[in-house]
């Protein structure tokens, strides 16, 4: 799976804008993407160090993108690449939602792409609930080996042709 992930983290870095179009087609209304995007990565490491887990994750990456209201307003655009079944993937998601949006005071918002051939595996959320404090976090998912032409998002300006190729 190790291939995947730098094969996917290729794609971010070059074609961050096809990218981000293709996963969230919604993006050119409030985002200006002429204005490019910056992948402050350093930032993530420094919020939550890896202690050399069982299973290293090589593809988190955050990129900042500014929005068209002509301020200093940016987000950050959270992105997990998963190749294997983690029980502890969505406590990591909301880990990082909670401390990038607490250091920061900007919006966030994530994506987990899931590249393992697990059928029914592609988690989208965290609940926590003890003694009456109850949280719930809902995170946007992709799962690549359930794609196809069929399910091709409408419009999208990322080259189709890499999609299959990327299933494990």
């Amino acid at each position: 799976m190790i291939k995947l992930d730098i094969i996917w983290k290729g794609i971010i870095e070059d074609l961050p804008v096809y990218f981000i179009l293709f996963f969230f087609p919604q993006a050119r209304q409030p985002l200006n993407l002429d204005r490019g995007v910056e992948f402050p990565d350093k930032e993530l490491e420094a919020l939550y160090p890896t202690n050399q887990p069982k299973h290293p994750h090589f593809v988190d990456k955050l990129l900042k993108v500014y929005t068209h209201d002509g301020r200093e307003e940016w987000i950050l655009i959270h992105i997990e690449v998963q190749g294997y079944a983690d029980p502890n993937f969505s406590k990591r998601m909301y880990t990082y939602f909670y401390r990038l949006l607490n250091r920061y005071q900007k919006p966030v918002t994530a994506l987990a792409i899931f590249t393992d051939r697990q059928p029914n595996h592609q988690p989208n959320h965290y609940e926590y609930n003890f003694m009456g404090t109850q949280l719930y976090y809902q995170y946007n998912s992709y799962k690549v080996a359930e794609q196809d032409e069929a399910t091709r998002p409408a419009k999208t300006p990322l080259p189709w042709w890499c999609l299959p190729r990327l299933k494990p």
